[in-house]
Parts: structure tokens; sequence; C-alpha cells
């Protein structure tokens, strides 16, 4: 900036030059010394100083202010605070390189070391990442960053794609160029798990399967988008029900992905056209979809016995169950493989937990109904000539599924939600004459009684009395 000319009573000065020219005309050389104002980004607050004398270098300080952080040569004490709060060597480093990296990337990871790169990329959104890495500012940074295996490695297990380092090696990648190529389908794969129709996110979750951060977007984006039932007819086409019951084997561990995979499952084998539960329906189906059929019941009743202790599992594995009890081949793979012991099982470890009970209710609503089987069986195998009547064991009242009925109903009185399912179960267990003494002998009526007056839902109305009547008990 050209300052002009300052008169003095012994010369001119120009600023420019930082040369004085004498009275008689001769040139007179002078150091300089103005001042000069520059911004440093301190801990803690962002401040205008004064840096007196000489030539200042910000990259001598930004280095300075870094290796200080990074080997804790600063006592916490003369930190004071930071941000309104006590400082840690942990919230100074991560907060002062934020800056750094949005101050400079990407200028400033050239001189940088490759664990300090990512640290700082780490910062940024994943598109600007990606250009502060890719874009080659001069041959050092080609060479330090662009092509650095030790940069794109780490970044493509970073947040938000957490690839596994096993995954990764397994996909047998060995240059850096490789890794780019796949941080940049990451990128883009992202935007339409964000943005793309329910196909391009079943196509998605297919191609990066071993990608977790990738499954937790389209499973995020699918359970708003399969609320609506033109999505889930799209769904059940693109065979997105497979996807969902693989990612739940793959990740069996992942506490938070199995309850994201069961809620999508919820809706994916909720009935086209039909409401939720259907409760005095039968042989309604949920679409038939193959991989419930074909191993998907087992995946999800293992996704409840593996995280038995996880609320948030149990209750939506127990709703997932309600609308797969709807497809009459999808019951008798439940039953046949003791889901009515996991919801009762769920109901014993959780038994203050509404959600719990009341979808543990809702499933069994379905569950309890006595089943001929017979009819199947002779179906799969053509050459079974066996007309006798086949019930499931399970179809026999169970002490367990009563006892914690009326527990759940006793400790949750005031819902209104997990009465109505009470009364339904209670309902379904007495169309089987066999199960009326068993009923009378627990005293079923009280809470059948107290739901009838209490309760106003025409559902809990019908049921109880229903029932009621079943029991040889008049309610007045």
């Amino acid at each position: 900036m050209n300052m002009g000319m300052t008169s003095s009573s012994c010369g001119r000065t120009n600023m420019n030059t930082g040369t004085t020219r004498s009275s008689h005309g001769g040139v007179v050389k002078r150091k300089r010394t103005s001042k000069r104002r520059q911004t440093v980004f301190l801990f803690g607050r962002n401040d205008e100083q004064e840096i007196p004398g000489g030539e200042y270098s910000r990259r001598e300080e930004e280095n300075r202010m870094i290796d200080l952080v990074l080997t804790k040569k600063r006592s916490f004490g003369k930190m004071g605070r930071f941000n309104g709060g006590e400082c840690s060597y942990y919230n100074v480093q991560e907060e002062y390189l934020r800056r750094f990296a949005i101050r400079n990337a990407p200028a400033a990871l050239i001189e940088l070391a490759p664990e300090l790169v990512v640290h700082i990329l780490e910062y940024l959104p994943v598109n600007e990442r990606h250009l502060a890495a890719i874009i080659p500012l001069n041959q050092r940074h080609a060479h330090n960053v662009r092509e650095n295996i030790n940069i794109w490695f780490p970044l493509c297990t970073a947040k938000p794609w957490q690839m596994s380092w096993s995954d990764l090696e397994e996909r047998g990648y060995s240059t850096a160029s490789e890794f780019r190529e796949l941080h940049t389908n990451l990128i883009h794969a992202i935007d339409i798990a964000r943005r793309g129709d329910v196909a391009q996110v079943a196509n998605i979750m297919k191609e990066f399967q071993d990608v977790i951060g990738l499954q937790y977007e389209c499973l995020e984006r699918l359970i708003i988008a399969l609320h609506c039932e033109r999505v889930r007819k799209r769904a059940i086409d693109a065979k997105l029900a497979s996807c969902v019951i693989y990612i739940l084997q793959r990740y069996s561990h992942n506490t938070e992905l199995q309850s994201m995979a069961l809620h999508c499952i919820v809706f994916l084998a909720r009935p086209i056209g039909g409401a939720e539960g259907m409760v005095f329906c039968r042989g309604v189906h949920s679409n038939g979809l193959e991989a419930f059929l074909y191993g998907g019941i087992d995946i999800v009743l293992d996704a409840m016995k593996n995280h038995i202790s996880s609320s948030v599992v149990q209750a939506v594995g127990c709703w997932s169950l309600v609308n797969l009890a709807l497809n009459r081949q999808q019951k008798i793979d439940i039953l046949t493989k003791n889901g009515i012991q996991c919801i009762i099982r769920a109901m014993q470890i959780h038994p203050h937990c509404l959600d719990v009970q009341f979808r543990a209710l809702f499933a069994l609503i379905n569950l309890v109904i006595p089943e001929n089987v017979q009819q199947q069986f002779n179906q799969n195998d053509p050459h079974n000539t066996n007309t006798n009547n086949t019930f499931l064991p399970q179809d026999t009242i169970s002490h367990d599924i009563l006892d914690h009925v009326l527990i759940a109903m006793d400790r949750f009185g005031d819902s209104d939600k997990l009465i109505r399912c009470g009364c339904l179960v209670l309902h379904n267990l007495s169309l089987r004459p066999t199960n009326i003494p068993i009923l009378q002998a627990n005293n079923t009526s009280k809470p059948l009684l107290r739901a009838a007056r209490t309760h106003n839902d025409h559902d809990v109305q019908r049921s109880a009395i229903s029932t009621l009547r079943r029991l040889g008990i008049s309610h007045a």
C-alpha cells in the first residue's frame, strides 16, 4: 500500500523504501522500524496485537504455537481460561488446529507431517477436506500430500466414513492414487445417500458394505423416507430388505447400527395399504420379502439376543416382529425359532421401560393366536400326506406370557396404548378353550375390569368385555 510522502523539517521520508532524502539532496539509508499490526490467534480469543519492531513472521509464530501445543511445553496455569472454561491440553490443541486449518488450508499442509495433516483436515467439511489435499499447489505439495499414501489411507478411515483398517487393507490398495480415488467415490456416495432416491441408496449400501459411516447415512435417510408408502414400494422392488438384513449380520456388534437397521425393517415389513398391527386380520401379507424368510428372522432375533441390555434395540426389535408376524410364513418362522421367548426376555430385562413393554405386548398380539401349521408343512413337502392338525408348542399358553402381561398392565395402568395391547393379548389368548381355566386361575378378570372402567378406547372396551364374557364374568 502506497502511504505517500511525509514532510519533516529535515527532509522527506519514503515509507515504501525506508529512505530519507536530506535537505541538501543527498540520500541517507535508514533502517525500517515501523510497527505492524498483525492478527494473532491466541488461546481462547482473537486479538488485534501490536507487533513492535522488525519483520514479523506469521509462519514462525504458527509453527511455534503448534509446537507448543503438541509438545505441551507451556503449563496449563499460564494459559488461563479457554472459551469460558478451564484450559486443558486437548481442547487447546483442537481449537488451535481447527483455526489453523480454516485459516491456512491447503497452503499450510505443505510443511506438516502426515499425521498432523490428517488431524487438521478432519476439521474441514468432507468436500473441502478432499480439495485441500488433492489439488496440487506446487511440486512439493503434490509429493508431500497429494501423492502420499500416509495421508489418504487415514482419511478413508476418518469420520464420516469410519472404515476399519482391516476392511481397507482387504481391498488390496497399494498406491496413493487408489486411496485417493476411493476417497473421491466416498464423497460422491455420501451425497447420494443424503439426496438420492431409495434405489440409489440401496446400490450404495451394496457397493460400500464395508464403509460403516455410509451405512449410517443410508439407514438414517431410510428411516425417514420409508414412512411414505410409495417409497416402501420402490424399496421392495430394489431389494432393500436384503441390504438391511446383511448390515444387521455384518455389524452385529454395533448397537446403534442394529437399532437403525431394525427400525428400517419395521417399515419394510409394514403391509402396503394396511394398518400396522391389523390385529384381527390373519394371513395378511407384508409383501413376502424373501430376505425375511431366508435367514432374516434368525438375524433379527440374534440382534435382540446379542443386545439384550439395550432397551432401544429390544423395543425396536419387538416392533419389527409386530409387522413380520403379519405374514403367515414369517409368523411360523418366528414361533419355531423361539421368538416369543425373545420377547419375554426383553420384558424381563427391561421391566420399567414403557417402550419395551408396549412393543413387546404389541408383538404378542398376533403371535399368541394359535396357528395350524400343517398346511404350511404340506406346501413345503408335497410328499407329506399327514392330515393331522399340528400346532406349534409355542401356541400353547405360557405362564410366562400371562405373568408378564399382567405385570405390565399393573405397572403402566395409566398408559392407554399399553393397556390396549394388553387387553388384545388376553383376548387372543382366550380364543383357545383350553386356556380359559388358566386365565381364570390367574385372576385375569381384575385387570380387564379395571381397564374396561377406566379406559374409553374402543379396542379396550371391545376386547376386555369379550374376554370377560369368555371367562364367565359379567361387566356391570
